[in-house]
Parts: structure tokens; C-alpha cells; sequence
């Protein structure tokens, strides 16, 4: 398989054609948001401006949820509520960024 992904990068390298722009490397795309950005741009809305939540909607500010289940409640939603998956509208690399945004320290947003 890693041969075939550096025959791959060699191809595309000299053939001219971005590997951004192929879609095989989406973690190394210079035009990926930080997570304030998505997290202002999509989930501020129902999350609220510093995570505080709304209504029914969940706050995030002290959230017990480790990353790995944060990154897999951002990609795949909770069935049931308003929150929907993500995955086919952000970038793994947006989803990374957004939930270290998220736990990190709110006191500075």
C-alpha cells in the first residue's frame, strides 16, 4: 500500500495536478479551518458563542466526553437530537481542529 500512495504522490507531482485538490490528502490541506473558525462557522449556532449551551441543546464547555468520542459524536451525530454527523460536510482534519477547540480552555474564547 505505501508503495502505491508514493506512486501516487510521484504521479501526481509530476504530472502537475495538486494532491489537495485529488482528495487523497485531505489532513494536509493548507485550506482547512481551525476550530474557532468552524466551531463560530457551525456549531456556535446551537452550542452557543462560549459553549454554553441553549434550551435543550447540550453546553460544552465542561463536557466529560474524551476526544475520541467527541470526534466520533462530530462525525457521526446522536441519533434522535438535532445533532446531526458532520463527517460529510467537514474534514477530518476540521473535526480535529474544532473538538481541540472545543476542549480546550474556555475561559479565553
Amino acid at each position: 500500500m505505501f508503495r502505491f500512495l508514493v506512486f501516487l504522490k510521484i504521479f501526481f507531482l509530476l504530472s502537475g495536478e495538486s494532491l489537495i485538490a485529488t482528495g487523497l490528502f485531505l489532513q494536509d490541506n493548507p485550506q482547512s479551518k481551525s476550530g474557532p473558525t468552524v466551531y463560530h462557522g457551525h456549531c456556535a449556532r446551537c452550542h452557543g458563542k462560549k459553549g454554553e449551551g441553549s434550551g435543550t441543546v447540550t453546553g460544552l464547555r465542561e463536557t466529560r466526553l474524551s476526544r475520541e468520542k467527541m470526534i466520533l459524536v462530530v462525525n457521526n451525530g446522536i441519533p434522535e437530537t438535532t445533532m446531526s454527523g458532520w463527517k460529510n460536510r467537514l474534514t477530518e482534519t476540521e473535526i480535529s481542529n474544532v473538538v481541540d477547540f472545543i476542549l480546550s480552555d474556555w475561559s479565553e474564547k
